[in-house]
């Protein structure tokens, strides 16, 4: 299938950096919170739901915003 151009949202932009920002967290027993990377790939997942694409096959686009990417659609 063929990669295709998307926009998110600002909602879904918004969501994206607040995941990637460091988690502050006390220690306490073996709990150890999810990191930037994992609560990032969670955001990105639903944004690939919400667009019906490949969540990992999402890529920036330079020439454009940070809110376009392309993608390979999920197959119907």
């Amino acid at each position: 299938m063929k990669r295709q151009e998307y926009e998110m949202t600002e909602d879904e932009f918004e969501s994206i950096k607040k995941a990637s920002r460091p988690v502050p967290a006390m220690k306490i027993g073996d709990y150890t919170p999810s990191t930037p990377q994992e609560n990032a790939n969670t955001v990105w997942k639903r944004i690939a739901k919400n667009h019906g694409v490949k969540w990992d096959s999402i890529q920036p686009l330079s020439n454009k915003g940070p809110r376009h990417f392309s993608a390979i659609p999920i197959d119907n």
